[in-house]
């Protein structure tokens, strides 16, 4: 089981650095409010990595994503969507240079169910992204 007593681990992320980002996203505001592992693709054993690109707006607030590379799995790519959708990630512009008031910044993340044999509580690591 997980710290939370879930059967799942869904803290795994890390950036993707792409040709032009114009944004990063704020780690902390993301490891706080996590997209919810859907109980449907935890009872149906889905797992999968979205690749997404977070939408910014000029205060600052992610407010949207749009799949880049989904997990295969409907359910879990609508989780990244409606995680960036309630606006409680914070994004940081890389450069004010541009003048842009919308922003993006490329992300990765894994849904992992929990294996049955590591039933201890799992602690949150990066993973790096698989490279183009």
């Amino acid at each position: 089981m997980s710290s939370a007593g879930l059967p799942y681990t869904a803290n795994f992320i890390d950036r993707i650095h792409p040709d032009s980002p114009t944004a990063r996203i704020d780690e902390l505001s993301f490891r706080r409010h996590p997209p919810a592992y859907p109980i449907s693709s935890v009872m149906m054993g889905e797992e999968g990595q979205v690749v997404f690109a977070a939408i910014c707006d000029e205060h600052g607030r992610v407010f949207d994503a749009k799949i880049l590379t989904s997990s295969s799995h409907d359910r879990l790519d609508e989780a990244i969507q409606r995680a960036a959708q309630s606006q409680h990630w914070q994004c940081w512009p890389v450069s004010d240079k541009d003048g842009l008031h919308e922003r993006w910044a490329k992300m990765v993340y894994r849904f992992q169910l929990s294996s049955a044999k590591n039933t201890a509580p799992h602690t949150a690591s990066p993973q790096r992204a698989p490279r183009p």
